[in-house]
């Protein structure tokens, strides 16, 4: 069953949705959909190439984000971020 699977990903780390200390990377970030609908997790920094959305985004949330081209980003620049989760929501 689906909550014994869930269960199991808790028990082990995996996805920790209510917790408020859990850091998140949000990519292809756009106006911060993810940002909206999970206010209670910490969002470590945003990316987005979009100037106009960037703006958007800025205006509604607080904490960083970066115009760049996700594949200009380096894996160290990942590394630095400590994000325990990567969402992206990619454009169609």
């Amino acid at each position: 069953p689906w909550n014994t699977i869930l269960a199991r990903r808790n028990r082990i780390g995996f996805l920790r949705w209510r917790s408020s200390s859990m850091k998140c990377l949000e990519l292809f970030a756009g106006i911060g959909g993810f940002a909206a609908a999970f206010p209670h997790l910490q969002i470590v920094n945003a990316v987005d190439i979009d100037v106009h959305a960037a703006s958007v985004y800025r205006s509604n949330f607080a904490h960083p984000f970066h115009i760049a081209e996700i594949t200009s980003l380096s894996s160290d620049w990942f590394a630095r971020q400590g994000a325990d989760c990567w969402w992206m929501s990619p454009p169609c």
